[in-house]
């Protein structure tokens, strides 16, 4: 059934943050006057991910500096944003990329100071004040040490993990989402952190301060990173990608909407204007593991695991020889790991013996109280009620004549294997022993490219992808699921930040989604008239694939089971509006998200057989007789 399913959400918001005592009251009501206004014009969404410095620049005496030129400049990247101090001696610089910055102070009269290492992380409002000397021979003051920066204008809770953090913890899966544990008030599912088991679109699967799960927001450089009907993750970046990871887990502003508990915010990293690469491999091996106290105390041996994850990054800034140097303007950033695995699959079953498969059950016994007792075949032919008691004849000598086989039974039992081992001595099943590998591979890639145009304006856009692949061995017997597992993820956009004038500020964001499911049969294209069934079952069937057969006796079924094609696309637009004020800070902005499902799926589509032993039962109605 193909039933395209379409979404649209949109919201806005306005926030408003004011540090400032004794506030004029005439400002107040053109403020919230103002903020109605752009709400209700505000058609577009906004998260944010970037930082706020502010703070106070002050004389030997503790008097406000007024007209000082505030200059803050990331340290990879050279790019600088200012504000001048108002009358209060009050500056504000929003809409920093999350990084290491150096902060600088000027003004006539006075030398001129200048701050390192300071540390802006996501959706952070800092504030770093200033006491500035008087001129003197001296005319520049450094202070090298990490800047106590402090968050004293928002009132959000949230835990901020680094790149530092994130590279240095032990992620067996090497999927980012799983730091998300180390926020207080999370409670994340087995599958969140777990690339294969959760398949990453189930990454979202966690509560944050007791609100239901999956339904948090999760955010990839500010923009929406979801998918629409159960809120599923789009793209996990790889670990080496990411320059920051936040939990917002209570008390967020208005620009965080649509969740139902606390929202995610991974950011990306950026080149800068030196050349920077890495390179890994990791390997996982049972020899090197350590096997569980219940496995050492019932003498089972370790799980087989063979595990390779690989990868690399490189960034820096654009530079095309005899053309173009992107020195202080233009940056890359590149990301890829993959991942393979080979899981041995080994299984004790049962075939069809080499008499059995000739019609002869003479030998067909099951394991009673007296010990191996012989499995009485009856003709369905025979079928009768003598004085009320159904009954039938059973075949001379246990055997079903040659012409009594059906033409259709016979190419499906072809395609049992013959018995590989000797089975039990008393009933001859467990014959067959089955080893084969499990297959899955993962690759992962982002890249990101950032321009600066100027003080004022600046742009970057972004393109990720995860494509991954789970194998199953068994084709025809299902001696294990004969399904694959197909999952591709795309999450695109671009984020255009420009300043207006030195008070207000527009940053603008779309953003593309895409989570692709694919479930296909390793039978895929299977014509069932091959086996003689009738032409009406393949030209009925949305998919074509073998019949799903279940005969029961401990024998594995035959054939396919399902098919899906799922795409989950997502679009998402942003706009986002500042405006600084002196010690005030209106912020504005709205969202538009645009959902679509394309929900194709079946299951059996050229039909289920199901075989059992009552079709050769004295009684086909009765008590079922062992297998």
């Amino acid at each position: 059934m193909y039933v395209p399913i379409c979404a649209k959400a949109s919201r806005s918001y306005c926030t408003w943050k004011c540090v400032k005592r004794g506030a004029n009251l005439y400002f107040v009501i053109r403020i919230f006057q103002c903020t109605l206004l752009l709400c209700f014009l505000s058609l577009l969404p906004a998260q944010t991910f970037t930082a706020r410095l502010a703070g106070t620049v002050l004389d030997p005496a503790g008097a406000p500096v007024a007209g000082a030129t505030v200059v803050a400049t990331q340290v990879e990247t050279n790019a600088t944003k200012s504000s001048t101090t108002d009358a209060t001696g009050v500056y504000a610089i929003p809409i920093l990329p999350p990084g290491l910055y150096e902060v600088s102070v000027t003004a006539a009269g006075f030398q001129k100071k200048i701050q390192k290492q300071v540390s802006l992380g996501i959706n952070q409002s800092a504030a770093l004040d200033f006491g500035l000397s008087l001129l003197s021979v001296a005319t520049e003051i450094q202070v090298n040490e990490e800047a106590p920066v402090l968050q004293t204008e928002a009132g959000n809770v949230g835990t901020t993990i680094s790149s530092q953090t994130i590279d240095e913890l032990p992620l067996v899966q090497r999927d980012v989402m799983a730091v998300v544990r180390l926020a207080p008030g999370v409670i994340a599912k087995g599958q969140v952190g777990d690339a294969r088991g959760g398949r990453g679109v189930f990454n979202s699967n966690f509560s944050v301060g007791g609100g239901r799960t999956s339904t948090n927001e999760v955010l990839l450089d500010g923009a929406v990173n979801t998918i629409g009907d159960f809120n599923g993750l789009a793209f996990s970046p790889p670990p080496d990608a990411v320059q920051e990871f936040r939990v917002e887990t209570n008390s967020f502003s208005a620009e965080f909407g649509r969740t139902g508990g606390g929202a995610v915010n991974i950011v990306t990293k950026s080149g800068g204007n030196k050349y920077h690469g890495t390179a890994y491999y990791y390997h996982q091996n049972d020899f090197l593991n350590a096997n569980s106290f219940v496995n050492n105390r019932f003498g089972t041996l370790r799980p087989v695991l063979r595990r390779h994850q690989y990868g690399g990054t490189v960034g820096g800034p654009v530079s095309i020889p005899g053309f173009y140097r992107g020195k202080n303007k233009t940056f890359f950033f590149t990301a890829f790991e993959g991942r393979r695995e080979k899981d041995p699959v080994r299984s004790v079953t049962s075939v069809p013996t080499a008499l059995e498969r000739k019609g002869d059950f003479s030998e067909t016994r099951f394991l009673g109280a007296a010990g191996g007792q012989l499995i009485q075949i009856y003709d369905p032919n025979t079928s009768r009620i003598v004085r009320g008691v159904r009954s039938r004849d059973p075949f001379p000598g246990n055997v079903i004549p040659r012409d009594r086989f059906n033409p259709v039974a016979l190419k499906m039992l072809a395609e049992y294997p013959d018995a590989n081992r000797t089975g039990s001595s008393i009933t001859g099943r467990q014959n067959y022993l089955f080893a084969d590998n499990r297959g899955y591979s993962r690759d992962l890639f982002t890249t990101r490219v950032d321009h600066i145009f100027n003080d004022r304006h600046r742009l970057f856009g972004r393109f990720s992808q995860q494509k991954s692949l789970d194998t199953q061995p068994s084709v025809k017997v299902r001696f294990t699921n004969s399904n694959n597992t197909k999952d591709s993820f795309y999450n695109s956009g671009f984020d255009d930040t420009y300043q207006i004038t030195p008070y207000l500020f527009n940053v603008f964001r779309y953003m593309y989604v895409r989570y692709r499911a694919n479930l296909v049969s390793n039978t895929l294209g299977f014509d069932p008239t091959t086996l003689g069934l009738p032409n009406y079952i393949r030209d009925s069937a949305n998919v074509l694939i073998y019949p799903n057969i279940s005969v029961g006796s401990g024998i594995p079924d035959l054939g396919g089971t399902a098919f899906n094609h799922q795409p989950r696309n997502t679009q998402g637009l942003q706009n986002n509006l500042v405006w600084v004020h002196g010690k005030h800070t209106l912020k504005m902005g709205g969202e538009y998200r645009l959902y679509r499902f394309y929900p194709f799926q079946v299951a059996n589509p050229t039909g289920a057989y199901n075989f059992n032993q009552f079709y050769t039962s004295n009684d086909q109605i009765g008590t079922a007789r062992p297998e």
